[in-house]
C-alpha cells in the first residue's frame, strides 16, 4: 500500500496500473477495488492509456454488476477520455439505475451539464 501511495504522489500512474493489473490477474482486485482505483484515476490522472485501461475494466465491472456507483465511475471515465457519445449513454443508464436503487445522483447530474 505504501508503494502505491508513493507512486501516486509521484504521479506514476503507469506503474500503479501495472501493479493493479497483476493484482487483477491474480484475482486480488475485486469490482469494488477496480471502481475505487478507476475513480481515483478519473480525479487525478491524465494519462490516456491508464484511463483507457480503466474504461475497459469498468465496462467489465458494469456488465457484471450494473449498479449506480460503478456506472457513475464508468461514465466519468468515458467523459475524461473524450468519448462523450458513450458517456451520455452510460449517464442515462446510471440515472435509471440510481432511481431503481433509490439513490441520489448528483455526481452524474454535474457530468450531464458538462456533456
Amino acid at each position: 500500500m505504501y508503494k502505491l501511495d508513493f507512486l501516486k504522489a509521484q504521479n506514476k500512474w503507469e506503474e500503479i496500473l501495472k501493479i493493479n493489473e497483476k493484482l487483477k490477474n491474480d484475482g486480488e482486485f475485486d469490482n469494488s477495488y477496480i471502481n475505487d482505483f478507476s475513480w481515483e484515476v478519473y480525479e487525478k490522472c491524465n494519462n490516456q492509456e491508464v484511463i483507457k485501461k480503466c474504461i475497459v475494466w469498468m465496462k467489465e465491472v458494469t456488465d457484471q454488476e450494473p449498479n449506480y456507483a460503478y456506472l457513475d465511475t464508468y461514465a466519468h471515465l468515458l467523459y475524461k477520455s473524450g468519448n462523450k457519445t458513450e458517456a451520455k449513454k452510460i449517464t442515462k443508464l446510471a440515472i435509471e439505475t440510481a432511481s431503481k436503487e433509490n439513490k441520489e445522483f448528483k455526481s452524474i447530474e454535474k457530468l450531464i451539464n458538462k456533456l
